[in-house]
């Protein structure tokens, strides 16, 4: 069953790691219409993609870089409209990341000093290189999103989640920085816990005010045993001892989490607790059920700033809602800096019994309403921490589901109408409501146009083959609920390409003219055919027959399909002379028939040449030590006797070409001792094989002593069998001057 928090609040949804979906053929589905048709209809041509976006506080929207990360704004999540920027980061600091390294691209989110309702995070989604995580030896399970700190100096995790069939990280951001995927490899052997301070909540830490500490905590190979906080006041009454406490894992019925957090009390950091430099500072250490620890780094605090008493207030202060459905409850204080601030309050209850209280941390106190209340009398809603306390009116009623709401792949309202890319699953959510706003589980029926693929009974649709617009419906007795959407076409091909009646000859990425002896290169117009929607050259957008270019050097040309995405062509223009000139006889060469050549003074360089590693671009497509793709060459590696690789747990590894020599033989198992474990140690084709100990079943004082002698334990099917063989100590016999019992004594019995 689907379910939502309350209409303010992001559904914990894109928290879970979803689930693999079969593509489904569908036949039917046209190649759909074009860009008139869909602007006749009234639909938005998608969310827009260039990566800056005007987002309306009131109804939150999305914010859109191509086809590789997109941010989306859930309706009240900011204080005031804003202009959202995305923009790459080439460089990132170096710094300390819990064991995880970067492997993707970094962005920065404008404007800076932006944050969210903390009951209402933005949903940040990554699509991530399967490739380039394998070439750099990291497992996908351990995929992170964090952010630099600028004021820690460290990368700090968020909460999320990884899809690893659609290639997509998924996490919820409360603030503006710059966010990157992190990743690490696993050892053969058992790896220790990952451990990942998270923010504490409020953010800003309060004094006066319950500080709720969180932390990405994961085994990647076994079990947790447990998680322990250890923390410490710096300055006032105390100050210097160490607290323990066991931080207690989030579960949430639709959510897979890796957050453990832990409540420090309001009492233990007060105003007057407040000093020069840092007041509080906390680590953590995870254990394995293998006993493997890992503690992280320390986390230290500067707090300047306390809770104002008598401030503290819940959200809503009086709440309407139908019997059945829910709605998230925050408690909110203010400082002393006139700022109000979201926090975890350390008790809640509310009197009458007409509901059941759920703690859900960051989205507040989940209320799910049960029974109805008297008229004019509503239960108290009491939440607060040390004296503090603040109460909201409920009154539960009777009715019934009122609407129905089609939701995101993010489990959030759409504003307007939504565009698809292609050949993409895309999973919808529903939410029902009361006439209070408030919402409820619901499971409705779904269909949607075969102009835009096909759903199935989960609300998954799948665009495979189809473009253009079309209408999902969700329909649950006589509820119903229209989407609008229209699946946008991925082509973004260059499909012809000429100069001055020359034919170019296009092999993607690449596209070359060759132009008669005398042409003047610097000012030349192309004229092109395209299966995108627009083609650009320095983000100057070209059109056919009319815009001219400088082909001295060879020009990009990027062409952008109707759903964001784009592709390069670098196009290259020669000019013929009376004679090839081919240096190095490869066929390739200034104003030769094959083409020209990246280096004419080497054979076993041109284009279409292997790639070896060797520091060199051999095939002239522009990057040296990899294939056309980019990605680094790689190639199998063993260090051991060849005939052992694939015998018992012999495996080979992985090397990778880095500046043209081959790296490190990573993830090779060599042979090595032969020990009791039924296993093929030695990688010779049998196991276990002559491994014999000598064993001894008597008391240890008696061993060797005597008649006493060892026996012998022979390994069978990764087992030690029985000692035999061995002299174990018996009745003393007097008169043989033997000593029977292994006492280091002779005939003792006979004195």
């Amino acid at each position: 069953m689907k379910s939502s928090t309350a209409i303010e609040n992001i559904t914990v949804k894109t928290l879970v790691v979803l689930c693999a979906l079969s593509l489904l053929h569908l036949p039917g589905c046209g190649a759909g219409s074009e860009n008139n048709l869909l602007k006749a209809l009234g639909l938005a041509a998608g969310s827009d993609r260039s990566g800056s976006a005007r987002i309306i506080a009131a109804t939150g929207g999305t914010v859109q870089l191509n086809d590789e990360v997109k941010l989306t704004v859930p309706a009240n999540a900011l204080a005031e409209d804003i202009t959202i920027t995305i923009e790459r980061v080439k460089d990132i600091p170096f710094a300390d990341a819990d064991g995880l390294a970067s492997f993707g691209q970094a962005y920065r989110f404008l404007p800076a000093g932006t944050t969210f309702d903390l009951g209402a995070p933005a949903i940040l989604e990554m699509n991530y290189d399967s490739t380039n995580l394998a070439l750099k030896g990291f497992n996908p399970e351990t995929m992170q999103i964090c952010y630099y700190d600028e004021a820690l100096k460290c990368y700090v995790p968020v909460i999320c989640s990884v899809d690893t069939v659609r290639k997509k990280i998924t996490a919820q951001i409360e603030h503006f920085t710059v966010y990157l995927p992190m990743a690490r490899a696993l050892l053969p052997t058992n790896n220790e816990p990952y451990v990942g301070l998270q923010a504490p909540w409020p953010t800003t830490v309060r004094a006066g005010a319950p500080i709720y500490v969180r932390a990405t905590v994961r085994d990647f190979d076994g079990a947790l045993a447990g998680v322990k906080l250890t923390y410490r006041k710096l300055h006032g009454a105390g100050a210097g001892v160490w607290n323990d406490a066991q931080m207690i894992k989030q579960v949430n019925p639709q959510a897979t989490l890796h957050t453990y957090g832990y409540l420090i009390p309001a009492s233990f950091l007060t105003a007057a607790d407040i000093g020069d430099g840092n007041d509080i500072e906390y680590r953590i250490e995870a254990t394995d059920n293998l006993g493997s620890i890992r503690t992280s780094a320390t986390r230290r605090y500067d707090v300047t700033l306390a809770y104002q008493p008598g401030s503290l207030t819940i959200n809503p202060a009086t709440l309407d809602i139908t019997a059945g459905f829910e709605r998230c409850l925050l408690a909110r204080g203010v400082d002393n800096n006139d700022t109000t601030f979201s926090l975890v309050p350390e008790t809640f209850i509310m009197d009458g019994g007409s509901a059941n209280l759920e703690n859900r941390f960051a989205q507040g106190i989940l209320l799910q309403a049960i029974t109805e209340t008297p008229a004019g009398s509503p239960d108290q809603f009491v939440a607060g921490f040390e004296g503090e306390s603040a109460t909201a009116s409920v009154t539960v009623h009777a009715g019934e589901l009122e609407s129905i709401e089609i939701l995101d792949t993010s489990g959030l309202s759409i504003p307007g109408d939504l565009a698809i890319s292609e050949g993409t699953l895309y999973e919808f959510d529903v939410v029902g409501r009361d006439g209070y706003g408030n919402t409820i589980p619901v499971i409705p029926s779904w269909s949607a146009d075969s102009s835009i693929g096909f759903i199935d009974t989960d609300g998954v649709l799948d665009t495979t083959g189809c473009h253009g617009p079309g209408v999902v419906t969700a329909s649950l007795a006589h509820l119903t609920d229209m989407q609008n959407v229209y699946v946008q076409s991925r082509a973004k091909e260059i499909t012809a390409f000429s100069i001055n009646g020359v034919d170019g000859v296009i092999a993607y990425p690449f596209i070359t003219v060759t132009l008669p002896a005398g042409a003047d290169v610097t000012d030349l117009v192309a004229a092109f055919t395209t299966s995108g929607t627009s083609v650009t050259v320095d983000d100057i957008e070209q059109e056919s027959g009319v815009i001219a270019n400088n082909f001295t050097d060879p020009v990009v040309y990027r062409v952008t399909a109707e759903d964001g995405s784009t592709q390069e062509y670098t196009v290259s223009v020669s000019v013929t002379s009376a004679a090839c000139i081919d240096l190095d006889d490869d066929g390739y060469g200034e104003n030769c028939s094959l083409g020209f050549d990246c280096n004419d003074y080497d054979p076993n360089i041109h284009p279409g040449a292997q790639e070896i590693c060797d520091g060199l671009d051999n095939d002239c497509d522009g990057v040296f030590d990899a294939d056309s793709s980019s990605n680094y060459l790689t190639q199998s590696c063993y260090d051991g006797d060849p005939q052992t690789i694939d015998v018992g747990e012999c495996r080979a590894g992985i090397q990778t070409c880095l500046d043209g020599y081959w790296g490190a033989c990573a993830g090779q198992v060599l042979p090595s001792e032969e020990v009791c474990d039924g296993e093929d140690n030695d990688c010779d084709a049998d196991y276990d094989e002559n491994l014999t100990r000598a064993c001894y079943t008597g008391p240890f004082e008696t061993r060797n002593e005597g008649l006493c002698q060892d026996g012998t334990q022979t390994c069978f099917a990764g087992e030690w069998g029985a000692c035999e063989g061995e002299v174990l100590p018996s009745e003393e016999i007097c008169g043989d001057f033997l000593d029977n019992d292994c006492n280091a004594e002779i005939d003792e019995i006979c004195m």
